[in-house]
């Protein structure tokens, strides 16, 4: 702040002896009972007992008088109160942010040794999909998962390799993948993942000499999830069904590409409270349900986005409720599991 350095008290006022600039070391120390003008971001001089604000004083000439009552030390941070030499200002796996970065600079770190973003290369399988913009016959749709799961890698802090759409032909999505692979850390597929006899997800991962993980999880949406893996890179093979694709991405993807930047893999799970009634799930398997959260009176709650089976319910979606097996019907006010979802990379 612009203000005053003072010296040391010698009466009930101060005379002001000069001034020290942003930038520029003080002329001289200052004796008790002397003062000197002083700029933001400026350096104390020598014997500077306080500081105060240009509000606080009343000046007459070259005399100085406090306004109000001070202390020693006022408005003065001492050497080390921030950063102390030898403590450890950023744990390895901390994400760099905008505090975290002018952090360092303030500390005169010119470089720092980071993870790289991951690398995604992303595929969409199915015989009936079509670009946006291309005309669509009877039978086809547009390949929605490609957007949408591009937007999600890139919220999730990944960088993005787009190597378009294959049909359910095994040579055609082995060969898309061939040609991924080299400058990916992930695969990510959306479609062939069933196992029908037209999903080859698994197949053209075995062809190019990679082993299967799993074919299956018990959560619902996203059931049909395939992984593999071949020497360092991974592959994720995600159902088709758009809402299915994406909340799978979030609960098996995201704590991929987490661990892949060095970060704990999550996702981070909160307990809300619910504030709509929701069906149980009679299934053995984990269901999840997009939800909205918000803040009340210092409560977490979660609100329901219905239409489960649709992708509209995700818009505006910042969390998935979990559901646990062979749960009964929630009612308002339960206290559910919630994964709070990227919105905004790390």
């Amino acid at each position: 702040m612009d203000g005053y350095a003072l010296g040391k008290p010698a009466g009930n006022t101060w005379r002001l002896v000069g001034q020290v600039p942003a930038g520029h070391p003080a002329e001289k120390e200052l004796l008790p009972g002397q003062a000197a003008r002083i700029f933001t971001g400026a350096a104390l001089p020598g014997g500077t007992w306080a500081v105060i604000s240009g509000e606080e004083a009343a000046v007459a000439g070259e005399e100085i008088r406090l306004l109000k009552g001070t202390g020693a030390g006022a408005n003065i941070e001492q050497a080390g109160s921030e950063v102390r030499a030898g403590e450890i200002i950023l744990e390895a796996g901390t994400s760099l942010g905008p505090a975290e970065s002018g952090l360092l600079a303030a500390l005169g770190v010119e470089r720092v040794r980071v993870y790289r973003r991951p690398r995604v290369a992303l595929i969409c399988t199915g015989s009936e999909l079509r670009l946006p913009g291309q005309a669509l016959e009877y039978g086809q749709v547009y390949a929605s998962n490609l957007a949408m799961l591009a937007a999600a890698c890139l919220l999730a802090g990944a960088e993005v390799i787009y190597r378009g759409v294959a049909a359910d032909d095994l040579q055609q999505i082995f060969a898309l993948m061939e040609r991924a692979l080299p400058g990916a850390d992930l695969l990510l597929i959306s479609g062939g993942a069933a196992g029908s006899e037209y999903d080859f997800t698994s197949a053209a991962f075995r062809l190019l000499g990679g082993e299967i993980l799993f074919q299956e999880l018990a959560i619902r949406p996203g059931r049909k999830v395939v992984a593999g893996a071949l020497e360092k890179k991974l592959l994720l093979g995600l159902p088709g069904r758009p809402p299915a694709a994406l909340a799978a991405f979030y609960l098996v993807a995201v704590p991929v590409l987490r661990f892949l930047a060095g970060l704990k893999p999550g996702p981070e799970f909160f307990t809300a409270i619910l504030t709509k009634p929701l069906k149980g799930n009679p299934r053995p398997s984990r269901k999840f349900i997009w939800a909205k959260l918000s803040i009340e009176e210092g409560r977490l709650l979660a609100t329901p986005l219905f239409n489960p089976e649709g992708i509209c319910a995700a818009i505006g979606a910042d969390a998935l409720v979990e559901i646990p097996p062979h749960c009964p019907d929630l009612h308002p006010g339960s206290r559910v599991r919630t994964a709070r979802l990227p919105r905004h990379g790390w």
